[in-house]
């Protein structure tokens, strides 16, 4: 049969856990990195899975939230360029304590008049990677990091809400979606204890809102307890568990 789709790959940047999948192939790193040590660690998962032919199979890549900044982005009426858009986006993050050079900003809406998502990535990742994936003879498609593409993913303008709970190594993250668009977006680091971490973050969205609908528990450990913390906060809501060993959040 004659495939008319050019092959895809999907690449998980997260310290200590790092993954490529192409097709149902899955080539994984659990080893632990600092954050500019990343890029060598996908390097050698691309020469593990060598290419299936095609001239440039396209890269997708997932990027920890710790190796970029999200934030709520507020509904502005009034802008109507993308270039308007853009500089809103810049001066919300700048706001936020992101510096206004040496970043490379995007932003977006679900639906109009509601809440969006603004993110910035470091200009010199984006052009690491750029670099690794043309190497390769890849064409790099996109990057996100975990929030944002939990952002993407899960459905928007529900009545009741739904909580996105992304725990990483060092940091967990939970986003609110409703019926506004993203509600919040907060962050607790882990330090010391993750399920310590969890249970102040989950504490915090308690005193936020109880009419929870649905809560996806994402994790780069398999082996999380984020998951059954969550139940004990929202015992009526409906779990939905994902390990991040080769999919993206909120798939």
């Amino acid at each position: 049969m004659l495939r008319l789709w050019p092959e895809q790959r999907s690449l998980g940047l997260f310290p200590g856990q790092c993954w490529l999948s192409v097709g149902k192939q899955v080539a994984r790193d659990t080893t632990s990195p600092e954050s500019g040590g990343l890029l060598n660690v996908a390097d050698g998962l691309l020469l593990r899975l060598p290419s299936a032919g095609w001239p440039r199979p396209s890269l997708d890549v997932l990027l920890s939230d710790e190796m970029s900044r999200s934030i709520v982005l507020p509904w502005q009426d009034g802008l109507r360029t993308r270039q308007q858009q853009l500089r809103y986006a810049e001066v919300c993050l700048g706001d936020a304590g992101v510096p206004s050079t040496g970043w490379t900003v995007q932003q977006g809406y679900r639906r109009y008049g509601c809440a969006g998502i603004a993110y910035a990535v470091p200009s010199e990742t984006l052009q690491q990677l750029a670099a690794l994936a043309s190497a390769r003879h890849l064409r790099l498609r996109s990057v996100l990091p975990a929030s944002a593409a939990a952002f993407w993913r899960e459905p928007h303008g529900c009545v009741r809400e739904r909580v996105v709970l992304l725990e990483e190594k060092r940091r967990v993250c939970a986003l609110r979606l409703g019926r506004d668009g993203l509600m919040a977006l907060d962050v607790q680091p882990v330090i010391g204890s993750p399920a310590l971490a969890v249970s102040r973050l989950l504490r915090r969205l308690q005193l936020q809102t109880q009419d929870v609908a649905t809560v996806v528990c994402w994790s780069v450990d398999p082996g999380s307890a984020m998951e059954a913390l969550a139940k004990e906060c929202f015992p009526h809501a409906q779990f939905r568990r994902q390990f991040a060993g080769g999919q993206h959040a909120g798939e």
